[in-house]
């Protein structure tokens, strides 16, 4: 051991009393130990002789502990760029269980990291990491860039620590195992999220959260309350603005979409998403096991789902709303529409059985006068009516206050349009005494009537020489088949009728695909029909179910041109259309 130089001592340097009130030395004079210094440039200009690795200085302004230590940058013990802060652990962290949050999860290395950015570099041995530096770190170390010497400090994670990661939901990691064949293991916090909804179209419903988040997770639960009840079959829910995703419940089949006005406000549903949909589960029991009623209340809404079958025997009064996607059954019955609605939809089917007879059909009575035909068809039963030969008599066409019929009585109709019976004795099987307009006159000798002819000859088909009608065949206006026989060539009309399956619709002002192949002639009527159900069109109006728009105006019916789309407003006609809802749009062209 080499002998000590300097003002050697042979014990420790004391006061004389344990109460005197000095100081045996002071810590901002000794080498190395525990320094105090107001400031970090204090701090940084400790000599070299009161220097020695691992020593620590508490800096007063910052309220922070430093250590000096051995290569943290390099291993000259005067660089201040060693001087570190302690925490009891490497990389910025806190204690051995606990260490600072990480912005996120991170795999591949970032470009341009800020100073002090945090991050867990992989989760566990089956992480692939990429990037100059974070490609030969084994995955799962904790590491914070520090810009001062452009390299990411690291921390070694021990079993049991843990570490909130900013930008997830259920955002707790706890590392278990030993690095490096350990993993962080998320620990399940947070993970029912309560929501309150919002919407203007009862399609789309918005809703926050708090605290936030800003991607959806597979293992979260959404308790949300609806204001309002679906006004059609799809709905989306948007939370914290992170993208519409569409609601769907699960069934017998796999997911479907819910019916429209099946929502109940005011309950709560629980939600969870699964990659690509929300999942609804209901809080009470499911209305597909409905209970059978004979009478529909006013109140009342009942679908009949896909595959499932109403029996109900006696009639059905319907008084409420049913909308049936399977099979309504009435033994022995008739159907009673009191006010409410009956809706097919889907491959729906009404069904009236006669148990006695075991036969399926529609009890219609034949009267004097009509014969019922039904027809049991794929989509349903089918009825159809035809007058009985001689049924027409004249007890029948009853004029009321026109008078009845006699033996000989001609059945005509008065200036009001309203039947009427006149006596056409001494008519003798002609007409006599006509009064009527150009073209016509009366006095002409019986069974006769003298036609007088105002006729454009030079224009007509129809020319008048001799006392004659004669026809011109100016091959124009009127020409001659094949056959020989006469025809009109000109003023004719074609009816069209366009069946095309709509776009999806949502809202107002939607475009349904549907284009005018032909230009509608100017008497022409032009009528919409969506499922067979007449739809009003607006007449250059916008504010109806449905217009003509060519790209910059509406159309209206004396300028429709081939190209014109039909556009489908949903707000104003209480529904949107979707891909199985078929248009037909009729006219003559």
């Amino acid at each position: 051991m080499a002998q000590n130089i300097g003002t050697l001592v042979g014990a420790a340097i004391r006061p004389n009393d344990s109460l005197d009130p000095i100081a045996s030395a002071f810590s901002s004079e000794i080498k190395g130990g525990l320094h105090t210094a107001a400031t970090s440039t204090d701090r940084n200009n400790i000599i070299i002789e009161r220097r020695e690795w691992g020593m620590m200085c508490y800096v007063t302004n910052l309220d922070k502990t430093f250590q000096l230590k051995y290569g943290y940058s390099n291993v000259n013990i005067m660089d201040n760029n060693n001087w570190v802060e302690f925490s009891g652990s490497g990389g910025g962290g806190g204690s051995i269980e606990w260490i600072d949050s990480v912005t996120s999860v991170g795999y591949s290395q970032p470009a341009s990291p800020t100073n002090g950015d945090r991050y867990l570099i992989g989760l566990d041995p089956s992480s692939v990491l990429t990037g100059a530096s974070w490609s030969s770190f084994s995955p799962g170390i904790v590491g914070q860039w520090n810009s001062t010497l452009s390299r990411w400090d690291l921390t070694t994670p021990t079993e049991g620590m843990s570490v909130r990661v900013d930008d997830e939901l259920n955002s707790i990691y706890k590392y278990e195992g030993v690095y490096s064949t350990g993993g962080w293991k998320k620990e399940r916090l947070q993970q029912v999220r309560t929501l309150t909804l919002s919407t203007v179209n009862s399609i789309n419903y918005t809703g926050s959260s708090n605290p936030p988040f800003s991607l959806y997770e597979t293992d979260t639960i959404f308790i949300v309350t609806y204001p309002s009840t679906n006004s059609t079959s799809l709905i989306y829910i948007d939370v914290n603005g992170i993208g519409n995703i569409q609601v769907k419940k699960p069934s017998a089949t796999g997911l479907v979409d819910f019916y429209t006005n099946e929502i109940v406000p005011g309950v709560m549903y629980s939600l969870t998403y699964d990659g690509t949909y929300f999942q609804s589960v209901k809080p009470f029991s499911n209305d597909d096991f409905f209970a059978i009623k004979y009478y529909i209340e006013p109140s009342d809404y009942i679908v009949v789902p896909q595959y499932y079958q109403y029996w109900v025997y006696g009639d059905l009064t319907v008084a409420g709303q049913i909308v049936n996607y399977g099979h309504v059954v009435i033994a022995n019955g008739n159907l009673i529409m009191s006010g409410g609605t009956f809706s097919n939809l889907g491959s729906g089917q009404l069904a009236l059985v006669n148990l006695t007879t075991g036969t399926t059909s529609v009890q219609l009575n034949d009267t004097d006068t009509i014969d019922f035909q039904v027809n049991n068809l794929i989509t349903g039963i089918s009825a159809s009516a035809v007058v009985k030969h001689n049924s027409l008599t004249a007890s029948h066409l009853n004029t009321y206050n026109n008078g009845g019929a006699t033996a000989g009585s001609i059945l005509s109709v008065d200036n009001n349009g309203f039947f009427q019976w006149i006596d056409g004795t001494g008519i003798g099987g002609g007409v006599q005494g006509v009064t009527a307009g150009i073209g016509l006159t009366g006095g002409g000798n019986s069974p006769y009537i003298q036609l007088d002819l105002d006729i454009d000859v030079n224009n007509s088909g129809l020319t008048y020489s001799g006392n004659s009608l004669v026809v011109s065949i100016d091959n124009s206006s009127i020409q001659l088949n094949t056959s020989g026989q006469l025809y009109v060539s000109g003023g004719g009309s074609t009816p069209i009728y366009q069946n095309q399956y709509s776009l999806v619709t949502v809202g107002d002002n939607q475009p349904t695909g549907l284009t005018l192949s032909n230009v509608p002639t100017v008497f022409s009527s032009i009528q919409v029909y969506i499922n067979g159900q007449l739809q009003q069109l607006g007449d250059g109006l916008s504010t109806l179910d449905s217009y003509f728009y060519d790209g910059f105006s509406v159309k209206s019916f004396n300028n429709l041109s081939v190209g014109d789309e039909l556009y489908w407003n949903g707000i104003i006609s209480n529904f949107d259309l979707n891909s199985q809802d078929l248009i037909q749009v009729i006219y003559e062209s």
